[in-house]
């Protein structure tokens, strides 16, 4: 069995209103993860990460047809238009373990990493 991931590359400023779409259209999961050349992350009040450009990710059911989904931003959003998206089929374990993707080592300070297994 597979599943397939709906993706899109937008602003931070943006990335809630698409998961909103997303879920609206069936997605039974949702990420946002950063699109930007490094994590950034606020040490000493932790909060939200500081991304400036994000990718949200909905995974949907086989059989999905994700022209539909990306018609529904142009109607849903269309002063966001054109999102660069990107859609991809996984299998099962492909599906489960899809998230870790973009994570790899992060350094918390000089002699302090967090390595993702």
């Amino acid at each position: 069995m597979t599943c397939l991931r709906i993706r899109f590359r937008s602003p931070r400023s943006t990335a809630d209103r698409i998961s909103d779409v997303l879920q609206e259209y069936g997605a039974f999961a949702v990420s946002i993860e950063n699109a930007g050349g490094h994590d950034c992350f606020d040490t000493a009040f932790p909060a939200e990460p500081d991304w400036t450009e994000v990718y949200v990710a909905g995974l949907y059911q086989p059989g999905t047809v994700s022209n539909c989904i990306t018609d529904a931003f142009n109607r849903h959003l269309p002063a966001l238009r054109p999102l660069p998206v990107t859609v991809e089929e996984f299998t099962d374990a492909e599906c489960l373990h899809s998230w870790t993707r973009g994570y790899g080592p992060v350094q918390v300070c000089e002699r302090l990493w967090v390595c993702p297994s």
